[in-house]
């Protein structure tokens, strides 16, 4: 496998101390927002899946959870050391600051744009506060690209493996990434004329590794033959959505008059016009942004084109999910930095001006995130727990509707609900 890029240069002691700076601000802000957080459906349904199944059970639930099963195992060891659900919290907190130390440490970006990434509403409060199996995929991810980019083949690889049986929208990036590296191989191979080239043992192994990895998250993913899911995906194929997920995922729009679960529904976003045109702008900049690097720009180019038939055929999908647009980018983008030189990176032009405005907009947001988490209960589920485990209620048959408000609170009160 022919390396995309050489190692970096810009890492220094020097810059260590703004590093441990910027993680600490992280630690503080998402840590006081993920121990006041009220968990919700989509948290605690990993967490019971996890804790109340055998193993041999715990991989026929996936079949209907439409994601692999690496979080849940990772919940599974969890809680064997707590056994209460604010385990979970913890976990991915922890998950979540060491993914933005080793972003800081190693990234090729400006410590500013490296400042308000990580306080973004992406990095700083959806893939960090709310505990779900994004959050994993986002470390994974910044592992391999750390390990790729310095030619360590295996442990990328390796990173990789457990990345893609993190959730689909990660195993989508990944599969792009192959695909982007074999035609580029192919192509200079036929271009050129050459013979084929021989590949180390250890290239080998790396590809078998990942081909692995996303074989095995394919099966363990693949809906069952009974699940809604396949009932839902004939319901999509509504174009317009997509196309608006492409700005809205850059610019991550949350209406604050709604519920925050709720976030981007479009019918609460500007304009269709407005949207198109965020939508249009994006393209155009980012055609600007790899115009001088083919090689990340094909390996974004077949990951957003992965995402977004997936958003068309499978699952229109919210900003959650939107994100992995954003994140596909910043690899690629991560990809094409390590080719150039400090002083390039620090230069000011026009994509470098609005990709700062971007992150500007994604800092905003996130910091409104943080207020309404601390101004909202998320969930409620909590309160409501400690309500029925009053004497009166303790050894009452528990059914309820709907079934998201059942999960929550059967997570938090460790006690079965009928739903």
């Amino acid at each position: 496998m022919t390396a995309i890029v050489t190692k970096s240069r810009s890492e220094t002691p020097a810059r260590w101390l703004p590093v441990m700076l910027i993680a600490l601000a992280f630690s503080i802000l998402t840590g006081y927002s993920t121990f006041t957080h009220e968990m919700w459906l989509d948290e605690m349904q990993a967490w019971l899946i996890a804790t109340d199944t055998s193993f041999s059970e715990l991989f026929g639930a996936l079949h209907y959870e439409a994601h692999p099963g690496a979080w849940h195992l990772l919940l599974r060891l969890a809680s064997l050391i707590a056994p209460a659900p604010e385990t979970m919290q913890v976990l991915h907190w922890l998950i979540a600051v060491a993914a933005v130390l080793l972003f800081c440490l190693f990234a090729p970006f400006t410590l500013t744009e490296k400042l308000l990434l990580v306080l973004g509403y992406y990095q700083g409060y959806e893939y960090s506060v709310i505990s779900r199996n994004y959050g994993p995929g986002w470390f994974f991810l910044v592992l391999a690209l750390i390990f790729y980019t310095r030619q360590r083949y295996i442990p990328a690889a390796l990173s990789a493996f457990v990345m893609v049986h993190c959730n689909v929208f990660v195993w989508i990036i990944a599969l792009a990434f192959l695909f982007a590296q074999f035609a580029l191989a192919i192509a200079g191979r036929i271009l050129q004329k050459l013979p084929p080239q021989t590949l180390r043992p250890s290239t080998y192994a790396a590809l078998a590794i990942v081909a692995l990895g996303l074989a095995t998250s394919f099966y363990s993913m693949y809906p069952a033959a009974d699940y809604g899911f396949y009932l839902f995906a004939e319901h999509q194929h509504n174009i317009r959505p997509v196309l608006f997920s492409i700005g809205w995922a850059f610019v991550p729009a949350v209406d604050p008059t709604i519920w925050f679960a709720k976030l981007n529904w479009y019918h609460h976003l500007p304009s269709d016009a407005v949207s198109l045109l965020l939508s249009l702008a994006i393209c155009v900049w980012i055609y600007r942004v790899f115009v001088t690097d083919f090689r990340s720009g094909l390996f974004f180019a077949i990951a957003a084109t992965g995402l977004l038939l997936f958003f068309l055929i499978f699952y229109t999908g919210q900003v959650r999910h939107h994100g992995h647009l954003f994140l596909a980018f910043l690899a690629a983008f991560w990809l094409k930095r390590m080719g150039e030189n400090p002083a390039e990176r620090e230069r000011v032009s026009v994509v470098h001006a609005v990709f700062l405005i971007l992150l500007g907009l994604q800092f905003l947001q996130g910091l409104a995130a943080h207020l309404d988490e601390f101004r909202h209960p998320f969930s409620q589920g909590k309160q409501a727990a400690a309500f029925l485990r009053q004497d009166s209620y303790r050894n009452s048959l528990l059914v309820a509707d709907p079934d998201y408000a059942a999960v929550t609170i059967s997570g938090y009160l460790g006690k079965k609900i009928y739903s």
